[in-house]
Parts: structure tokens; C-alpha cells; sequence
């Protein structure tokens, strides 16, 4: 199935993958069984983590095309979101484009938990609560040095402006290895599926280019 062309949003081209519609039948399904009300709740919930997701991706692009890197593109998937832009930045202009991510979903929490002090109607202010929630712990989140997170992007262009990439990509693995098996480790120990398949997600991107050097 190919990915859906939702548009452009601020002049970007926005396009959904089909893992995230996978992911919202998936969530509204499981309230369903709760009864319509849920139903009704979980997509309102997935609305808000997809809203929050794009203002993610959107700081990402805007920072992007401050620098002139375009034409920039936002696709939303299943574990979140890519911004794509047609030319590499340099190191100093990728730190900072990767950190207008998680600043733009910090600011976005922050919003809501103002909403949420001025809102207390059920639905609207749990959905608040969850928008701060999840904006100011996976803004947090996103900032560990595993690759591909933005932790490791940074770690990697920080690095990149004293070492040639392919070094500074060996370095990032390596260390995005080493907190992806702690991450991993606590998720088990806590029962947090959701963070253990991002660690292992990252064990499974970072592994191969950790390794690459030893084979040299």
C-alpha cells in the first residue's frame, strides 16, 4: 500500500504512511471493546499524538528551511514521523535542526498544561493532560544519544565537526548501543513495551554501523 498525500501544510508536502493508519485502527479498536465512548476517546488520543508528531517534524523543517536545505517533505508513520530535506546540512546547522524538534514539541507541551489548568472538562482536559505528557516526556526522550533519535543526530553532527563522518557515525552507534541495551534493560524491567521496541528498534539500526568499523 502506498503512503497518502495529505496535502502541504506552511508549504511543506505532508504524506501518511500506512503504518500510522495501521497504528489509529489499531488503538481505536482496543477502546472499542470498552464500548463507543472509548472508541470515540482513543481516536481523539491518536489525533493528539499525531498532532503533537507533526509540530515535531515541523520544527525540524522549518529550522531546515532557514537554512535553505529544500525542497523538505514530513511523512507520518507508526513510531512517529521524518522530516527529509534535499541537501545535507552542515554540522553546526544539523545540531540545530535537530533540536528545533523537541523544542517545538517542549513549547507545545507547555501550552497544554496551560490549557489544563484553565480546562477541566473530561474529555478535552485528559486530552490535555496527555498532550503535555507526551510532549514533554518524549521531547525528553527523543533527546538520548541513540541513533536515530535525535539524541544521536546530535551526538553525530557534534561529533562531525572534529572527526570525518564515518568516524563520528562509528562513535555514535557505539555509544547509541550502549543506551539503547540500558533503555531497553529498564523498559523490561518496568513493562513498558512501547520504549523496549524503540530501543531495539535502535539496537537494530545502530548495531550494523557499530560493527562496521570493527570489520575495518
Amino acid at each position: 500500500m502506498n503512503s497518502i498525500k495529505l496535502g502541504r501544510l506552511f508549504g511543506f508536502p505532508i504524506t501518511l504512511d500506512p503504518s500510522a493508519l495501521a497504528i489509529l485502527a489499531l488503538m481505536v479498536l482496543m477502546g472499542a471493546q470498552r464500548g463507543a465512548h472509548s472508541a470515540y476517546y482513543s481516536f481523539m488520543l491518536m489525533l493528539v499524538v499525531f498532532g503533537s508528531v507533526m509540530v515535531h517534524e515541523l520544527g525540524h523543517a522549518f529550522a531546515a528551511r532557514a537554512y535553505g536545505l529544500g525542497p523538505i517533505a514530513i511523512t507520518l508513520h507508526g513510531f512517529g514521523g521524518l522530516t527529509q530535506f534535499s541537501q545535507s546540512p552542515k554540522p553546526r546547522q544539523g545540531i540545530f535542526i535537530t533540536l528545533a524538534g523537541p523544542f517545538a514539541g517542549f513549547a507545545l507541551g507547555l501550552v497544554a498544561l496551560v490549557g489544563s489548568l484553565f480546562i477541566d472538562t473530561p474529555v478535552v482536559g485528559s486530552l490535555l493532560v496527555t498532550a503535555t505528557t507526551f510532549n514533554l516526556f518524549w521531547s525528553a526522550f527523543n533527546l538520548l544519544p541513540m541513533y536515530p533519535l535525535d539524541g544521536g543526530s546530535v551526538t553525530f553532527h557534534g561529533l562531525s565537526m572534529y572527526k570525518d563522518p564515518r568516524v563520528a557515525m562509528l562513535w555514535t552507534a557505539r555509544l547509541g548501543v550502549l543506551v539503547a541495551v540500558g533503555v531497553g534493560t529498564g523498559a523490561v524491567l518496568a513493562d513498558e513495551v512501547f520504549i523496549g521496541i524503540i530501543a531495539l528498534m535502535s539496537l537494530v539500526r545502530s548495531v550494523p554501523l557499530a560493527m562496521a568499523g570493527s570489520a575495518r
